[in-house]
């Protein structure tokens, strides 16, 4: 990772539907670097104790926020909406196979493109969130369903959602609390 950082200290790709975290920031307007972004006190906390996201190193985000991190030899993906985490790949390299042969698929490239004709580009530090969760059956991928919002307060907003659905088992009903997230 540091090799891949030490060459380009951050960036975003496939119109922003990639976001890879640098190393440090000289500017902290609304964007992250590595450290503070894994620093628990930021969001991850958020996510309760029950969660791994403290053994987490977190290094990129797709378009919808969902995080991209190593865990022990693994590199798994954070659904920020669950709280779960998958496993990927073993290798920074095979990450970035799985990522360049099917970016509309792993990072939401097609919804990134979309949701930028129709409402401009996405600022900076900010990431897409669904208005409807993508978990609940009417969800959906079609850009009105989502707005920009800054990437830890999605953050915040989603470990909130994930929190109440945590001891839910799988297709049961379920009334959400509704939170007031700052746009």
């Amino acid at each position: 990772m540091l090799e891949l950082l030490a060459l380009k200290n951050g960036f975003y790709a496939f119109e922003s539907a990639l976001h890879v975290l640098p190393v440090s920031r000289d500017d902290w307007f609304n964007e992250q670097d590595l450290q503070r972004w894994n620093d628990p006190k930021l969001w991850k906390h958020a996510y309760g104790e029950q969660s791994n996201l403290n053994e987490l190193m977190l290094f990129a985000e797709d378009v919808i926020g969902v995080q991209f991190g190593f865990l022990a030899d693994q590199i798994v993906r954070f659904d920020p909406e669950t709280g779960e985490t998958e496993e990927m790949c073993s290798t920074l390299d095979e990450w970035a196979e799985m990522v360049l042969s099917d970016y509309d698929t792993e990072l939401g490239y097609p919804l990134a493109r979309e949701w930028q004709k129709q409402n401009g580009p996405l600022q900076k530090g900010n990431r897409l969130v669904p208005i409807v969760p993508l978990i609940a059956k009417e969800s959906s991928f079609e850009p009105s369903n989502f707005y920009q919002l800054e990437a830890v307060k999605g953050m915040l907003a989603r470990a909130d959602l994930a929190m109440q659905l945590k001891s839910v088992p799988d297709n049961q009903a379920v009334i959400l609390k509704a939170i007031n997230v700052p746009r």
